[in-house]
């Protein structure tokens, strides 16, 4: 039990750490002009021409190992403003090194016009731009960065250091009754 509970930790502050690759994909119907704001593990479309967004069907991974996969939120509307999705996994971090947005289907440009920066709290504004004539398109977008790997905090190296000393305890501990068994 406690060599589990401290590979979750040291696996838990690695990953805080180190950083790591992260990919969203949003496929969704849009017909006119719409932006999705992301932040943290929330989303929110804050709709400007035509038609409101369709339902947004969500899949997320982080390091290649997937998150979520299909998830649907049918968001509700009050004026331009829809409801906010919460449960975005992995949640969306403050800042990344780099950045990357694809439009791998709808027939108009995706772009990110607010950059998630540590100065607004990690906010991801994507532009869709569907204003051409005749209905809308579905979109499949996908959204990936490589997050920032920040510099350790003294407690996170004092963490690290005790977890080391614990574990050598716990394995004296296993050495001094191997060998009083053994005698």
């Amino acid at each position: 039990m406690n060599k589990i509970v401290m590979a979750a930790a040291a696996l838990a502050l690695s990953a805080k750490m180190f950083g790591g690759v992260f990919e969203y994909r949003f496929e969704m119907y849009v017909d006119g002009y719409d932006q999705l704001n992301v932040q943290g593990s929330t989303l929110q479309w804050n709709h400007v021409a035509y038609s409101t967004p369709g339902p947004v069907t969500i899949s997320t991974s982080l390091d290649g190992v997937t998150q979520m996969v299909g998830v649907l939120w049918d968001p509700t509307w009050i004026g331009s403003q829809s409801s906010v999705f919460l449960g975005l996994t992995p949640a969306f971090p403050v800042e990344s090194s780099i950045l990357a947005v694809t439009v791998v289907s709808g027939r108009g440009p995706v772009t990110a016009t607010t950059l998630p920066t540590f100065e607004n709290n990690g906010l991801l504004t994507l532009d869709f731009d569907d204003l051409a004539p005749a209905a809308g398109d579905i979109y499949d977008v996908r959204v990936t960065f490589e997050a920032a790997s920040p510099v350790p905090e003294p407690s996170e190296y004092a963490m690290v250091g005790a977890l080391s000393a614990f574990g050598a305890m716990i394995w004296r501990r296993h050495l001094r009754k191997s060998k009083s068994i053994s005698a």
